[in-house]
């Protein structure tokens, strides 16, 4: 589902868009509802397990849709909107705790807002702060200045993730996650667009900041054979 007609359709522009971009657009405003992440309580505690709507139940999507909230990326010639999600989603271990369930959760916003940033969303509309704290924060607020500074901007369909291991005590906590990157370019001005087309295995630590689970660093692997074939 990840590898879709209408991401192939966007990298086979990249080339063209590149070519033609003689100055830069302004940072494109958000359209719909805004981008901020839902408020900090949304953010599970630890011992804190998050509530699942069946399907058809009267809070379940299915019967009541969120509205989505859509966003015109930076940088480009052409106008491109992308669908912004505030979870990214992840097969949960059938057998995780309270503590591992709010860490997983956590999680799916990090992911999400990282993605948002990718994709150019304003730092500060990611609700990134809400789950993210010391030197990851800082490495993608980093990101995101950078990013302005250099009229960078990733063109990609939302990207596939699979958790592999989640762990957590009191207050800390890691998890095990890939990535499928297929699709996904960085298009700067002045610059040839930087095609990725690879699977990242990665590992997030998690600390309790305040009552909440907060990730507080990220490392990726070079061994990424655990991550094969998770996607297909």
């Amino acid at each position: 589902m990840f590898r879709s007609i209408g991401a192939a359709a966007a990298v086979s522009t990249i080339l063209a868009l590149a070519a033609c971009s003689d100055s830069a657009d302004e940072p494109a405003g958000l359209t719909g509802d805004s981008t901020t992440a839902p408020d900090a309580t949304d953010s599970a505690a630890p011992s804190e397990t998050p509530e699942v709507s069946e399907p058809g139940s009267p809070d379940s999507n299915e019967t009541n849709p969120e509205p989505t909230s859509t966003f015109t990326q930076p940088y480009l010639p052409e106008e491109r909107v992308v669908e912004l999600r505030d979870t990214v989603p992840v097969e949960l271990p059938a057998d995780a705790t309270d503590d591992e369930t709010a860490v997983v959760t956590a999680f799916q916003h990090v992911q999400a807002s990282w993605e948002q940033i990718l994709w150019g969303v304003p730092f500060e509309q990611t609700g990134i702060e809400r789950y993210s704290t010391g030197e990851h924060l800082d490495t993608m607020r980093d990101y995101a200045e950078e990013s302005v500074e250099l009229q960078r901007v990733s063109l990609g369909p939302p990207m596939p993730q699979h958790l592999l291991s989640v762990e957590a005590d009191a207050e800390t906590a890691t998890v095990k996650f890939c990535v499928d990157s297929s699709g996904w370019a960085d298009v700067s001005e002045g610059s040839p667009p930087k095609f990725d087309d690879e699977l990242y295995l990665g590992t997030m630590t998690f600390e309790v900041v305040e009552g909440a689970w907060k990730s507080s660093r990220v490392e990726y692997a070079d061994d990424v054979s655990p991550c094969e074939g998770v996607f297909s």
